[in-house]
């Protein structure tokens, strides 16, 4: 499970952009609900890191998948790779990304 934390922390807020995408326009006390429900699970997911963050001078929660594969003239191959993981300063920056973003959507609540 640690190896998938900083994608779903990555790609949660673009599942609650595509979600808002689909809910009506008119309601807007729901749109602020979903809005704020997202980041704060976001930035709940994100909480793991901190207890499971080792002081060691490697990445950690690494994930690697290949991306995109291509074959070019005699059989060279080209991959590029889905690489993610943080060090000691990143996991600060990554959860005070996502502690603000909550607070920056109730700030445009009025």
């Amino acid at each position: 499970m640690n190896d998938i934390l900083l994608t779903l922390i990555t790609f949660l807020p673009i599942v609650g952009v595509l979600l808002l995408l689909v809910l009506p326009k008119g309601n807007h006390n729901l749109l602020r609900v979903v809005a704020l429900v997202v980041t704060l699970l976001a930035f709940a997911v994100s909480l793991p890191l901190i207890t499971g963050f080792k002081q060691t001078a490697d990445y950690q929660f690494v994930q690697k998948l290949p991306w995109i594969t291509a074959e070019f003239g005699d059989n060279q191959f080209f991959q590029m790779f889905y690489h993610v993981g943080i060090d000691g300063i990143s996991l600060w920056l990554v959860i005070l990304t996502t502690f603000m973003m909550p607070i920056a959507v109730l700030s445009t609540w009025t």
